[in-house]
């Protein structure tokens, strides 16, 4: 019987970049929020022992790099048998759009095949293995919605959320994280001294109002596209809106579904890709698709 799983992309409501660490990796903190976009992977034993990756799409080959074949063989390499797999990937989720896809497949690859290979391994040894393969791999482990700190690989599970409803829009250009990350560097901008994060967590009710990116500015810079988007989300009524992670996503927030599936309809063509996409609750998480 093969496992299905749905692996879905996410939303930064805050990130706060609080500075370069001696590592080499960027401090920060963040609430994340899965949303319905999501990659949808199908998973079957293999007896003769081998891993393969089939579906993918251009931007994201189902080759060696993939970070699906990396955290397969990076949760095999805690095990002390041989075990195969056949994975296919239904990607939906845009590359280097700040949505996490590329993570949340890793993840979700960690979950299922600790299922399919009767492998035991405990929660906090997949957030162990998902750490070593990328910062916020972590994040999608958890239940829909976290406070992400450290380099992104300490999640604190976040109270319950509003459960937002969302437009999300991906220019044709897409960003590289480092390069966004550079280029905050390069402005040398401190920290305001808020923590944004604390206060949309200390009034989810008006979540929505209290958005945060300290890559917001650095992401538009890098891609201008992304300014026009926000001026065509604002007048089609959506005021509040905000790059995703490093971009070059954006993501807004609706009066209600009906008027996000209207906006992205209205949208459909006129940029790489447009989707009504809500947040994602505890609850559907817990129920995802396992087949």
């Amino acid at each position: 019987m093969p496992i299905i799983r749905n692996a879905h992309a996410k939303i930064n409501l805050t990130l706060e970049v609080l500075g370069l660490r001696s590592d080499g990796f960027h401090e920060i903190r963040s609430v994340m929020q899965m949303i319905s976009l999501c990659d949808t992977l199908t998973f079957e034993k293999d007896a003769s022992g081998l891993l393969t990756l089939t579906g993918g799409t251009d931007d994201a080959p189902p080759g060696e790099n993939n970070l699906v074949l990396r955290a397969a063989r990076a949760l095999l390499a805690t095990m002390r048998v041989k075990r195969g797999a056949r994975i296919h990937l239904e990607k939906r989720i845009p590359v280097g759009a700040g949505l996490g896809g590329g993570s949340s497949d890793a993840a979700a690859t960690l979950k299922a095949l600790n299922a399919l290979w009767g492998a035991h391994r405990s929660e906090m040894q997949l957030t162990e293995i998902a750490a070593s393969l990328g910062s916020d791999i972590p994040f999608f482990l958890s239940k829909g919605s976290a406070l992400v700190t450290g380099r992104g690989e300490r999640i604190t599970p976040a109270g319950p959320l509003p459960e937002l409803q969302l437009v999300v829009a991906k220019p044709a250009e897409s960003l590289p994280t480092p390069k966004v990350y550079a280029e905050w560097d390069r402005r040398v901008v401190p920290h305001d001294g808020v923590n944004h994060s604390a206060r949309l967590l200390s009034d989810p009710a008006n979540a929505g109002s209290l958005l945060w990116n300290d890559l917001h500015g650095p992401a538009v810079f890098l891609c201008p596209e992304i300014a026009w988007i926000l001026d065509h989300l604002k007048t089609l009524g959506i005021a509040k809106a905000m790059v995703s992670g490093s971009g070059s996503a954006v993501f807004g927030v609706c009066e209600s579904g009906e008027q996000a599936m209207e906006v992205a309809e209205s949208l459909t063509g006129t940029f790489k890709g447009v989707w009504a996409a809500p947040a994602v609750t505890i609850q559907d998480v817990i129920g995802e698709v396992v087949s």
